[in-house]
């Protein structure tokens, strides 16, 4: 199986869980608002991710997050960085709405899209993390505490490392 087809498999894996959740979500929810925002969420990430099928420069540079830093250009990194950096932003947007009624399983499904491979893992320590800080919630501690939580469970899950704060 070659890289890309391992890629598509992830991201149609990804996709078929993402509309499993949404299904359920919509299912247990009984405010249109909810249902709206439901679907705004799934598009909003169906579109980011969908960019690695409808872009092949984009695809190619995503390909490329199995190997190390250093093993990428300039222009790569900044792209996997601004790919990261939207999707860690919408979970953000999704926990301070109170998406999937802020259950946990939702927030490790959606960073677990991100934290797969060494080098986002690496990301996440060096500036992914500190962008969970950024919130304008009322409780915004508690956000931060949850999300990093999470996102922290799932970095040392891929890695058997600790983040050390």
């Amino acid at each position: 199986m070659t890289l890309l087809e391992i890629a598509q498999l992830t991201t149609g894996i990804a996709t078929l869980i993402v509309a499993i959740t949404l299904l359920w979500q919509t299912k247990l929810s009984r405010k249109d608002s909810d249902i709206e925002l439901t679907y705004k969420s799934l598009s909003t990430m169906m579109n980011r991710f969908g960019v690695i099928y409808r872009d092949e420069k984009f695809r190619k540079i995503y390909l490329k997050r199995i190997k190390s830093k250093n093993e990428l250009n300039e222009d790569e990194y900044v792209a996997l960085d601004f790919f990261w950096r939207q999707h860690i932003a919408q979970v953000g947007t999704d926990y301070r709405l109170g998406r999937a009624n802020r259950d946990k399983g939702y927030f490790e499904m959606a960073y677990g899209f991100v934290l797969d491979c060494d080098l986002a893992c690496d990301w996440y320590k060096d500036s992914g993390r500190k962008l969970l800080e950024y919130s304008s919630a009322k409780d915004k501690e508690k956000q931060i505490s949850f999300l990093t939580g999470v996102a922290d469970e799932i970095y040392e899950k891929f890695t058997g490392k600790k983040i050390e704060v």
